[in-house]
């Protein structure tokens, strides 16, 4: 219940801005029509994904088979070689963090899953 309500929240009140950079476009699959590259109609689902400023994305979603709500978090980065890669995702495991604070701070008890990264890093709600 505490994972719809937070998801409720988001669909009636999208953030503006997420660990520090601005929501430029707030798109809700629930609520919203969604045509894919081929003009098609997307089904309606439970899925919200919002652009950030620099080409940075985030989605959410609840877990279809756990009290669990999922973030997806989506950096855009130039990297000039495989070798730095590590040196880049340290650096922004805090800006991930920040927003998954951002999106679940209206949520109760329950569990986020941050899989980007594999920071393992895993919170309660409550």
């Amino acid at each position: 219940a505490q994972i719809q309500r937070a998801l409720a929240s988001l669909h009636l009140s999208p953030p503006t801005t997420l660990g520090g950079r601005a929501v430029e476009i707030a798109h809700d699959f629930l609520n919203d029509e969604h045509h894919d590259e081929e003009g098609e109609l997307v089904p309606r689902e439970d899925f919200l994904l919002y652009e950030l400023t620099g080409g940075w994305r985030c989605a959410v979603r609840g877990s279809g088979t756990e009290p669990k709500l999922k973030l997806y978090f989506y950096a855009k980065e130039p990297l000039a070689k495989a070798a730095d890669r590590p040196v880049l995702e340290a650096a922004f495991k805090p800006k991930f963090e920040a927003w998954m604070d951002d999106v679940v701070a209206d949520a109760g008890p329950g569990q986020v899953e941050l899989p980007l990264l594999r920071t393992g890093r895993r919170r309660r709600l409550d």
